[in-house]
C-alpha cells in the first residue's frame, strides 16, 4: 500500500488528466451505449475511436518533434490530452474522420500559432472549432461537440480535484458567478433556474479540463479571475448575436488570445506555481 501511494504521489498533473479523460471516456461511452440504449455496435465504435484519436493525435505529434524539429522521441503527454478531449467532446455518430481531423488541426496549430513560444490557442478546443466550421459550414455535414466524456456525475469531482490541483480554482469560480451573475442581470434569467445548469457536468468539464489548459491559461491570480470573468460574460452574450456554432469553445479562444496581457501586463503578485 505505502508503495503505492509514492506512485500515485509521484504523478504529474498531465498523468492525472490522461486517467482522467480515459476514465470518463469509458464510464460516459458505457452509459450511453450500454445502460441507456445497449447500442453495441456504437459502443465498440466509441472505445476503438477512444484508442485511435489519442494514438493518431500522439503519433503526429512525435513525427514533428523527430523529423521536423529533431527532438529525441518521448511520449508525448499533451497530443494524448489533446486527442482525449477532441475524442470526447465531438459527437459520437460522426465520422471518425471528424476527430482525426480535429485532432490534426490541434497538434499542428500549437506549433504554428504561437507567441513568446508558447501555442495561444487551447489545442483541443481550437482543434474541435476548426473541425466544426469545416464540415459544418464548408463542407455542409452535421457535425457539432456533444460533450459526451461529460455526461456523467463523475465529471464533477474529477474537475474539481483538476482545479484544485493545478491551483486554478478563482479561474473556475470566476467562470461559474461570472456567467450565472450576467445571465440574471442582462437577461433577466432568474438565479434560481440556473443553479440546474451551472451544475451540470458538462459545465464542469468546460471549466476545468478546458479552461484550465496551463499553456494558454492565465497563472497570476488577477488574470485568472480577469480570465475566467471574460469567458463567462462572452459565453453568456454570444448565442444572442452569432451564428449556432461552438459558444464555449468561441468565448475560451477569445480569452486564449489576451493571455499574454493577462499575465505580464496587470499588476499582480508572483505568478501561482502549477
Amino acid at each position: 500500500m505505502p508503495a503505492i501511494m509514492e506512485r500515485i504521489k509521484a504523478l504529474q498533473m498531465y498523468d492525472f488528466m490522461i486517467i482522467f479523460l480515459s476514465a470518463l471516456s469509458v464510464v460516459s461511452n458505457l452509459y450511453f451505449n450500454f445502460f441507456s440504449s445497449q447500442n453495441t455496435a456504437l459502443l465498440l465504435s466509441v472505445f476503438a475511436r477512444t484508442l485511435i484519436v489519442p494514438a493518431f493525435a500522439a503519433c503526429l505529434d512525435l513525427s514533428i518533434k523527430y523529423f521536423l524539429l529533431k527532438k529525441p522521441l518521448a511520449l508525448p503527454k499533451t497530443a494524448v490530452i489533446s486527442g482525449l478531449l477532441v475524442n470526447g467532446i465531438i459527437d459520437q455518430s460522426a465520422p471518425i474522420i471528424v476527430p482525426l481531423v480535429a485532432a490534426t488541426i490541434a497538434i499542428v496549430s500549437k506549433r504554428i500559432i504561437r507567441s513568446e513560444k508558447r501555442n495561444i490557442f487551447n489545442p483541443a478546443g481550437f482543434g474541435v472549432f476548426s473541425a466544426v466550421i469545416i464540415f459544418t459550414y464548408i463542407l455542409g455535414q452535421k457535425v457539432f461537440g456533444a460533450w459526451w466524456v461529460a455526461s456523467t456525475l463523475l465529471a464533477v469531482p474529477l474537475g474539481f480535484y483538476i482545479s484544485y490541483r493545478m491551483r486554478r480554482l478563482p479561474l473556475t469560480l470566476s467562470f461559474f458567478i461570472a456567467y450565472a451573475v450576467s445571465l440574471a442581470v442582462f437577461f433577466g434569467t432568474p438565479l434560481s433556474s440556473l443553479v440546474k445548469p451551472l451544475f451540470v457536468s458538462t459545465f464542469f468539464f468546460f471549466a476545468s479540463f478546458m479552461l484550465l489548459e496551463p499553456r494558454t491559461s492565465p497563472r497570476t491570480m488577477c488574470g485568472m479571475v480577469l480570465a475566467g470573468t471574460g469567458v463567462g460574460l462572452i459565453l453568456s452574450f454570444l448565442p444572442s448575436f452569432a451564428p449556432p456554432l461552438e459558444f464555449t469553445l468561441a468565448s475560451l479562444m477569445i480569452i486564449n488570445v489576451f493571455k499574454g496581457f493577462l499575465d505580464k501586463k496587470l499588476p499582480d503578485a508572483k505568478p501561482l506555481q502549477n
